[in-house]
């Protein structure tokens, strides 16, 4: 039988907050998931906003990627310059981490 190990990646969620007392503003926009993966990398983010969460309190990102490490980095970059870039974060706290079957990378 074939395995499929290089299609087993790793996945770390977070839920990200407002500033203390605040919601996070990202929870009014609709979840989303993008895709931005190559042959040989995976690179994919989620957002569960408040169409799934049912708070504005956080939202809750999820990186799917090759490591850890690239999912840290990834999750890093979105804070400080991609989907909460205009946005206020208050802090941040990793719920969950593991393994994705990504079926086609």
């Amino acid at each position: 039988m074939k395995s499929n190990r290089k299609n087993v990646k790793r996945e770390i969620e977070w839920r990200v907050y407002g500033n203390p007392g605040q919601q996070q503003m990202e929870t009014y926009d609709e979840s989303f998931r993008y895709d931005f993966s190559e042959p040989g990398d995976t690179r994919i983010i989620e957002v569960d906003n408040y169409d799934i969460t049912g708070t504005h309190e956080y939202a809750v990102v999820r990186i799917i990627r090759n490591t850890y490490e690239e999912c840290y980095a990834e999750f890093s970059g979105q804070i400080t310059d991609g989907i909460f870039e205009e946005y206020y974060v208050g802090h941040t706290e990793e719920i969950s981490s593991g393994f994705a079957m990504v079926i086609g990378s």
